[in-house]
């Protein structure tokens, strides 16, 4: 439910004799109505009461539950509710103005609706008059100030070192609460600081602790305008014990460099950096600088392994490399020998060497049974063995042991003929082999056509990967207009003959059977005679509805025939 409070339009209600003791509280009341205005009557409420500082900081806060009565009317004694927040023995009522806010939960939870702020006039000052010497509220303090006060009322001052952590609550002193030049020196106890320390924050309180910059007085780093230095001795991040200019010590990252690299000098001179400095923000570089004759070595116990020099040649096992990439020494790698030398080195066992080239253009690798592997500089290989992918044995010339592949997958078997994103995929599923097609890169392949064990080639033909199904329109006249010939192909004049048509006249009755290719630079025209099946079978049926009409026509003459026998 909706609902409003109204305040009760009396003075805030206090019971008090100025000759004893004050009490810690004071009366309140209010009216809850509903929405509408009419009162809530014998109802549960949660109110939260706050006492807030002229800044609206909350000094003290409690919470309270109440009845109302017959006309919605609610009592509650501020001060005797369970505190959340202080404590109102620590509200200093003296300290400038004071205002209440009251929060309601009509329903008797904690889902509190803020009713506002109300400040407080003078009858709760009462609290304050009652803690001053003399008891009374009717005039001024006079005499000796004592506790932590010196001087004497009615203007009595702090005394000297009174000031601790413990006498000050967390936030509890804003500037509004100080004058000007009110805190001196002199009023702050030293709570036994030495030389050089400064108070600092220990999660609990404040306590004297070493100056981070500076000690005794005398200050660790030096800054000069924006530049901060040291040059005292050695600096040790998580250890006590540095033994060089910056030791750091810890566990997991230890460090970070954000953007930008790390330079290094020699004698004054820039030769190299590490860090991030390419185009590609995920780069990481490590290398010398713009115009350095230096090179970059990969080491092992102070011995370049490595070494890339001014000119990008990559040397292993030499620190002068002469070409692109140079090895000095032998590579062994699983049992295998490589021996790299310019030089022709002899096969021996498993051995195979990197021969001297054989021609200006070619490098050979020679195996122990004589067989030759030859990479030409254009790309060409040549080999007086078989090859053998995917199996050390190869059975032919070449030999291709699948890595994958099924009859619902082409996996990754097989051979792959690539034109762009255009692809052909042929492979091994068994009992077929099959030709996929993909024009997405790859990404997704149609199966095509295969061939069985049997050797028969079927197109695949499936209902459920075609679309814009139509029945061939009449056929039988373009039929008629097919001339089929027998033919040599130019340079076979030698062999048996062939017989087709002429795609030129194939472009004519059917174009969608006549297929554009491209070949050295020429467009020629195919037929795909596989159509041509389908066609002859809609030609057939087509010449069968002729015969049956003409059949039913013979009938009709005959009976009419024997009719005129029987007369």
């Amino acid at each position: 439910m909706k609902t409003k409070i109204l305040l009760f339009a009396s003075a805030i209600l206090m019971a008090m004799n100025l000759q004893a003791q004050a009490p810690e509280k004071f009366n309140y009341q209010g009216i809850a109505r509903a929405s509408n205005g009419d009162p809530l009557t014998n109802q549960n409420l949660g109110i939260q009461i706050s006492i807030l500082n002229s800044s609206s900081t909350a000094l003290y806060v409690e919470r309270h539950t109440a009845t109302t009565n017959d006309f919605g009317l609610y009592t509650l004694q501020i001060g005797d509710g369970t505190p959340v927040t202080g404590t109102m023995a620590g509200v200093n009522w003296s300290g400038g103005n004071k205002s209440i806010k009251v929060e309601i939960d009509p329903n008797g939870g904690t889902s509190y609706t803020d009713l506002g702020t109300t400040e407080l006039l003078s009858v709760p000052y009462a609290l304050y008059a009652a803690a001053a010497p003399g008891g009374g509220g009717g005039s001024n303090p006079t005499g000796p100030a004592g506790g932590d006060l010196s001087g004497n009322y009615p203007n009595p001052n702090l005394a000297n070192n009174v000031v601790t952590s413990a006498k000050i609550t967390n936030g509890a002193v804003a500037a509004a609460d100080l004058a000007n030049d009110a805190v001196t020196a002199a009023k702050i106890d030293d709570m036994g600081a030495t030389s050089g320390e400064v108070m600092k924050w220990n999660g609990t309180n404040w306590a004297p602790a070493a100056d981070a910059t500076g000690g005794g007085g005398g200050a660790v780093w030096t800054q000069t305008g924006t530049d901060v230095t040291y040059t005292g001795g050695n600096v040790g991040v998580g250890t006590t014990s540095p033994s060089t200019k910056l030791h750091v010590v810890g566990t997991g990252e230890v460090a970070r460099f954000e953007g930008g690299w790390v330079e290094f000098y020699s004698g004054g001179i820039d030769v190299g950096y590490i860090g991030h400095f390419s185009s590609n923000p995920e780069d990481v570089d490590f290398g010398t600088v713009t115009g350095s004759t230096g090179s970059l070595h990969l080491a092992t116990n102070v011995t370049p392994r490595l070494t890339i020099d001014k000119d990008g040649n990559v040397g292993v096992g030499t620190t002068n490399p002469t070409a692109n990439f140079e090895i000095s020494g032998a590579i062994i790698s699983g049992g295998q020998f490589f021996n790299v030398n310019p030089t022709n080195i002899s096969a021996n066992n498993d051995m195979v060497a990197l021969d001297a080239p054989t021609t200006a253009s070619g490098f050979q690798y020679i195996e122990t049974d004589g067989n030759k592997f030859v990479v030409e500089s254009d790309g060409s290989v040549e080999t007086l063995g078989k090859i053998g992918i995917g199996t050390t044995v190869a059975a032919s010339d070449l030999d291709i042991n699948q890595s994958g592949g099924s009859s619902t997958n082409e996996g990754t078997g097989g051979i792959n003929l690539i034109n762009g994103a255009y692809e052909w995929r042929i492979y091994n599923s068994n009992d077929f082999i099959r030709f996929n097609y993909s024009s997405d890169n790859g990404l997704t392949y149609t199966p095509k056509s295969y061939i069985n064990s049997s050797g028969a080639y079927s197109q695949v033909s499936d209902a459920t990967m075609k679309t814009d199904i139509k029945q061939l329109p009449v056929i039988m006249p373009s039929v008629m207009k097919l001339k089929p010939y027998e033919y040599h192909y130019i340079h076979t004049e030698g062999i048996n003959k062939s017989i087709g048509f002429l795609a030129q006249d194939i472009q004519k009755l059917f174009p969608n059977y006549a297929i554009v290719t491209h070949e050295k630079g020429e467009s020629l025209l195919g037929v795909n005679y596989a159509a041509f099946g389908v066609i002859a079978v809609k030609a057939i049926q087509e010449q069968q509805k002729i015969i049956e009409a003409q059949q039913a026509t013979i009938d009709k003459i005959l009976a009419r025939l024997d009719k005129l026998e029987q007369q």
